[in-house]
């Protein structure tokens, strides 16, 4: 279904970041594999956004992260994860572990609250 991912990992993030500050209502990814670390700067970059989408990315999310620091006054209403956790992706059906630590850690952050729709 999907053949050419981006790897973050050897891209910068650097140009991502700076343009976070230009960004004010929505932003989506789309077809990148995504490690823990990236996912967590990102998701810090975009927090004043309303909407903020990974869509058909491979994510990567091994252990609960912990978003608290980098969600400090989160705007973020929605989350789209669309597309993710398709099987020749994130397969989330076979590792729905990487799904649940992906959501307990977003949970623990008190300024996020992700439209549940």
């Amino acid at each position: 279904m999907i053949c050419n991912l981006y790897s973050i990992k050897h891209l910068s993030l650097n140009p991502l970041v700076r343009l976070s500050s230009k960004v004010a209502q929505r932003v989506s990814l789309h077809r990148f594999c995504i490690g823990f670390p990236q996912l967590k700067r990102l998701v810090g970059a975009y927090k004043h956004v309303r909407s903020l989408g990974f869509m058909f990315c491979r994510l990567s999310i091994p252990s609960v992260p912990d978003f608290s620091k980098a969600l400090i006054n989160c705007q973020i209403q929605e989350l789209n994860l669309g597309g993710s956790g398709d099987s020749s992706l994130s397969d989330w059906d076979s590792n729905f572990d990487q799904f649940k630590n992906l959501v307990q850690g977003l949970a623990s952050s008190p300024d996020l609250k992700l439209n549940a729709e």
